[in-house]
């Protein structure tokens, strides 16, 4: 029935399982409530700093059009989008909002959804590394808006993450194509870079692209400091590349 899907708020560093369990409670909820009766909407919203390129994006992807990034009042924007939530065959609708940690504001978008006055049940997950939006939620979101869960992520230790790598690697890797000290050192790196499980997987799939590079049949621990180079070097390009983009904005 209607208020039956969950509302949470997922909050951790990057790598730390955010993703995955939201995308979990999106199928547990797909089950409970029937397959034909629900639809989750995954928007991930990575270079979003506004509630307007929020709006846009969850618009965006439901109706496959192209609202623009600017040029519109924002309160269009998110009826917009809140119509094409309402247009979604399906009783049940779940939005799962991922990576807002730079956005300031979700107020409108949050207070509309608490507001449906629909046939539709909607429910929302946010996650975040920081959640600024939330420090800045107004009195009538907060009172309007019964999140059940705020689920804090810790960040993985080197054991955990060993389990994590270990677990990859056996299905990445042929037999005998990587041994445990590498995947102990690749563990031990991303412990140190703040437990992302991410950078960890990261650093196993370069290293074994090198190892083939170098027609080696083994990963080594070489190939696992060759990879934190690569993967280093990859971020800062990325942060470089979103800084560019940002400032033509």
């Amino acid at each position: 029935g209607k208020g039956s899907l969950p509302s949470a708020i997922l909050s951790g560093d990057p790598g730390t399982g955010k993703t995955v369990l939201s995308k979990h409670i999106a199928q547990q909820c797909k089950q409970a409530v029937g397959g034909d009766k629900f639809e989750y909407i995954y928007v991930s919203c990575a270079e979003c700093t506004t509630e307007y390129q929020v709006a846009v994006r969850v618009g965006n992807h439901i109706l496959d059009s192209t609202i623009p990034m600017r040029g519109h009042p924002k309160e269009e924007v998110v009826n917009r989008m809140f119509s094409a939530i309402n247009d979604v065959e399906a009783n049940h609708v779940l939005l799962i909002l991922d990576d807002v940690g730079r956005v300031e504001s979700l107020n409108d978008i949050l207070y509309q959804i608490t507001r449906n006055q629909t046939d539709s049940d909607i429910g929302v997950i946010t996650s975040a590394n920081d959640l600024k939006y939330n420090r800045n939620m107004e009195d009538r979101v907060q009172s309007s808006l019964s999140y059940e869960d705020n689920i804090s992520f810790p960040a993985y230790g080197a054991r955990e993450l060993k389990t994590i790598l270990d677990a990859r690697a056996e299905k990445a890797f042929k037999q005998n194509g990587i041994a445990d000290e590498p995947i102990q050192l690749a563990a031990a790196i991303a412990a140190k870079k703040g437990g992302d499980a991410r950078y960890g997987l990261q650093l196993l799939r370069r290293a074994g692209e090198l190892a083939s590079t170098d027609d080696n049949s083994q990963v080594t621990t070489d190939h696992i400091r060759g990879a934190e180079r690569l993967t280093d070097k990859c971020r800062i390009e990325q942060v470089a590349t979103g800084l560019k983009e940002r400032a033509r904005v």
